[in-house]
């Protein structure tokens, strides 16, 4: 159930474009710094019975230097 949940949801972050996966090396020259690291959130919205696994695709805790960007948020 959890690797179906998970499939799911990379299919949504495909569909709106989310990210463009490229090597870690790209992302150095484009901007100086290494990825923002993500993690894996998955819970069962069910009981053991009938169990409702969701899973989420979140970006780890991060800092920024600018607090007035509105590119960077939190959901």
């Amino acid at each position: 159930m959890v690797s179906d949940a998970k499939a799911s949801e990379l299919k949504e972050v495909y569909e709106f474009g989310v990210y463009v996966k490229v090597p870690i090396e790209e992302a150095f020259r484009a901007t100086g710094k290494k990825p923002i690291g993500v993690r894996w959130v998955t819970v069962n919205k069910g009981d053991a019975l009938k169990p409702n696994v969701r899973c989420r695709l979140v970006t780890k805790d991060f800092k920024f230097k600018d607090p007035h960007r509105d590119d960077v948020f939190a959901g």
